[in-house]
């Protein structure tokens, strides 16, 4: 998932804004939604590969059915440096 979003829309630049979706998901192989595509999501802010962009999601914090397909996030460095297998 964390290359997906990498080659999708970050693009190899920490901080960049990157919001998985169907797409990013396809990607990856996981479907949306599912107990895999949720475990990969927590592992990653889990790890620090990703963190949640504050702003972007105070709306949808209590939003019936919001998932993290609905969220923004940045990765960070430390995703990056995973990536590259640092």
């Amino acid at each position: 998932m964390l290359q997906a979003l990498n080659e999708h829309q970050a693009h190899d630049h920490e901080g960049s804004p990157v919001k998985p979706g169907d797409q990013k998901a396809r990607y990856a192989m996981l479907g949306v939604g599912s107990n895999l595509y949720r475990a990969a999501m927590r592992w990653l802010l889990d790890v620090g590969a990703l963190v949640p962009v504050e702003e972007a999601n105070e709306q949808l914090r209590n939003a019936v059915g919001a998932q993290h397909r609905s969220f923004a996030f940045k990765i960070t460095r430390h995703g990056l440096n995973m990536l590259r297998g640092v």
